[in-house]
Protein backbone atom coordinates (compact mmCIF):
# COMPACT_ATOMS: atom_id res chain seq x y z
CA UNK A 1 0.00 0.00 0.00
CA UNK A 2 1.30 3.36 -1.41
CA UNK A 3 0.77 6.67 1.36
CA UNK A 4 0.86 10.22 -0.33
CA UNK A 5 0.29 13.88 1.91
CA UNK A 6 -2.20 15.94 1.52
CA UNK A 7 -3.34 19.52 2.96
CA UNK A 8 -7.00 20.71 2.94
CA UNK A 9 -7.38 23.90 1.24
CA UNK A 10 -4.28 24.33 0.82
CA UNK A 11 -3.08 28.38 -0.22
CA UNK A 12 -2.43 28.48 -3.48
CA UNK A 13 -3.02 32.51 -3.95
CA UNK A 14 -4.96 34.68 -2.61
CA UNK A 15 -8.34 33.71 -4.45
CA UNK A 16 -6.98 29.60 -4.91
CA UNK A 17 -7.96 26.90 -2.55
CA UNK A 18 -8.56 23.40 -3.73
CA UNK A 19 -10.47 21.22 -1.60
CA UNK A 20 -6.85 18.99 -1.60
CA UNK A 21 -3.42 19.26 -2.62
CA UNK A 22 -1.92 16.16 -2.58
CA UNK A 23 1.72 15.26 -3.06
CA UNK A 24 3.23 15.14 -6.08
CA UNK A 25 1.35 18.38 -7.29
CA UNK A 26 -2.63 16.71 -7.68
CA UNK A 27 -5.46 18.99 -7.18
CA UNK A 28 -8.65 17.38 -6.25
CA UNK A 29 -11.72 19.83 -6.02
CA UNK A 30 -14.83 18.34 -4.73
CA UNK A 31 -18.24 19.86 -5.84
CA UNK A 32 -21.71 19.23 -4.54
CA UNK A 33 -23.60 22.05 -6.74
CA UNK A 34 -22.25 25.00 -8.87
CA UNK A 35 -22.46 26.56 -12.48
CA UNK A 36 -20.06 24.86 -15.38
CA UNK A 37 -18.91 28.60 -16.39
CA UNK A 38 -17.95 28.97 -12.27
CA UNK A 39 -16.33 25.51 -12.13
CA UNK A 40 -14.29 25.95 -15.21
CA UNK A 41 -12.67 29.50 -14.35
CA UNK A 42 -11.91 28.17 -10.57
CA UNK A 43 -10.23 24.86 -11.76
CA UNK A 44 -8.11 27.06 -14.39
CA UNK A 45 -6.99 29.83 -12.31
CA UNK A 46 -5.91 26.35 -10.03
CA UNK A 47 -4.01 25.26 -13.59
CA UNK A 48 -2.04 28.09 -13.41
CA UNK A 49 0.18 27.39 -10.62
CA UNK A 50 3.37 25.76 -10.33
CA UNK A 51 2.45 23.23 -7.37
CA UNK A 52 -0.59 21.79 -9.65
CA UNK A 53 0.18 19.18 -12.34
CA UNK A 54 -2.91 16.89 -12.25
CA UNK A 55 -6.53 18.17 -11.78
CA UNK A 56 -9.23 15.79 -10.19
CA UNK A 57 -12.83 16.88 -10.31
CA UNK A 58 -15.01 15.09 -7.80
CA UNK A 59 -18.78 16.06 -8.97
CA UNK A 60 -22.00 14.21 -6.88
CA UNK A 61 -24.42 15.59 -9.07
CA UNK A 62 -25.13 16.87 -12.95
CA UNK A 63 -23.89 20.36 -12.75
CA UNK A 64 -25.62 23.16 -14.37
CA UNK A 65 -24.68 24.51 -17.54
CA UNK A 66 -25.05 28.41 -17.79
Amino acid sequence: MHAFAFEREAKLSEHSRPDFLATPGVCIEVKMQGAVAEVRRQLTRYAEHDKVRVIVKAVNVLLVKE
